[in-house]
C-alpha cells in the first residue's frame, strides 16, 4: 500500500526540537497538508481509549475479531494477517520518522513503553507513547537501534509464530511502508541529511554491533506472502533471536496464548 503522492507543504526540515514536549504534541504540529493522513496514528499517553500491550497483537482473541470480521470476504486468512500488519506498519513508522526527519527527534520505542489502540474488530488505529526521552544520539544506526531490535523484531517474530507468515514476508511489508514514507516526506518536504541517512538503512546489511539488518534487500519480498515453513523450535528460534547474532530479550509475555 503506497501513499499518494504530495505537493510541497512548507514543513521546514529544520523545525525546532522542544525537549520538554511529549512527542504526540510534537508530530501533530507537523500532521497538515501531506501529513494530515497521519494525524491521528500516534496519540497522547493521557488518551483514554482502550489500548492494548504488544505481546497481545494478534493473539487468538484478536486473530477470531479479525475473521470474524471478514464476513463474507473472499480474503484469505494469510492475506487477511498481511494486511492487518501492514497496516499496523503504516499506522506506527510514519510519525516516528516524521520526528526523526523534520522535528530531529528521536523518541525511546521499547516495548514496554508504548500502547497500541484498537478497534473492536481488531485493528490497529493509533499507538501511545509513554515518557518523553529521546535516543540522544546523532548517528543513523544508534537513531534507529531501538526501533529496529527492541520493537520491531520481537514484534516481527511473534506474528510470524501467530501467522505462519514467513519473517521475509513480514519484513518485506515493514520495509516497503518505511520507504514509501520517506518517499512523502521526500516530496513533501525536501532530501535532507537525515533522510538520506534514514534511506540508507535499506541498503546496508550489517549493524555497525555486527547483528543483520532485517530491512536490507526486502523491497522484492513484500508484493507476496507464503506461509512460514515448519521447523523444529530450537533455543535459536525463540522469539527475539532469529536475526543472526541478535543478543535482544524481548519482553514479551506469552503466557499460554499464542
Amino acid at each position: 500500500m503506497g501513499f499518494q503522492s504530495t505537493k510541497n507543504c512548507g514543513c521546514s526540515a529544520t523545525a525546532r526540537r522542544d525537549s520538554k514536549s511529549e512527542i504526540a504534541e510534537a508530530v501533530a504540529t507537523l500532521t497538515i497538508g501531506p501529513y494530515a493522513l497521519f494525524a491521528a496514528n500516534l496519540a497522547g499517553s493521557g488518551d483514554r481509549r482502550i489500548s492494548t500491550r504488544a505481546d497481545q497483537l494478534l493473539n487468538r482473541k484478536m486473530r477470531g475479531h479479525l475473521i470474524a470480521s471478514m464476513g463474507r470476504s473472499n480474503l484469505g486468512t494469510q492475506a487477511m494477517y498481511l494486511t492487518w500488519i501492514e497496516r499496523f506498519a503504516e499506522i506506527f513508522l510514519p510519525p516516528l520518522l516524521l520526528a526523526d526527519i523534520l522535528l530531529r527527534r528521536s523518541p525511546l520505542t521499547s516495548l514496554h513503553r508504548l500502547k497500541f489502540i484498537t478497534s473492536s474488530a481488531g485493528w490497529v488505529t493509533g499507538y501511545k507513547i509513554f515518557g518523553r526521552d529521546d535516543i540522544p544520539h546523532r548517528r543513523t544506526f544508534f537513531r534507529f537501534e531501538k526501533l529496529i531490535f527492541h520493537h520491531l523484531v520481537p514484534l516481527v517474530d511473534l506474528w510470524s509464530e501467530r501467522t505462519e507468515i514467513s519473517q521475509a514476508v513480514i519484513w518485506g511489508s515493514v520495509a516497503k511502508v518505511f520507504n514509501d514514507t520517506l518517499q512523502t516526506i521526500e516530496e513533501a518536504s525536501g532530501l535532507t541529511e537525515r533522510l538520506i541517512e534514514a534511506r540508507a538503512l535499506l541498503n546496508e546489511p550489517i549493524w555497525p554491533d555486527g547483528n543483520e539488518n532485517p530491512l536490507f534487500n526486502r523491497m522484492a519480498g513484500s508484493a507476496r506472502w507464503r506461509r512460514k515453513r515448519p521447523c523444529r523450535r530450537t533455543s535459536a528460534s525463540m522469539p527475539g533471536s532469529r536475526v543472526a547474532g541478535s543478543s535482544i530479550s524481548p519482553r514479551l509475555l506469552l503466557k499460554n496464548d499464542p
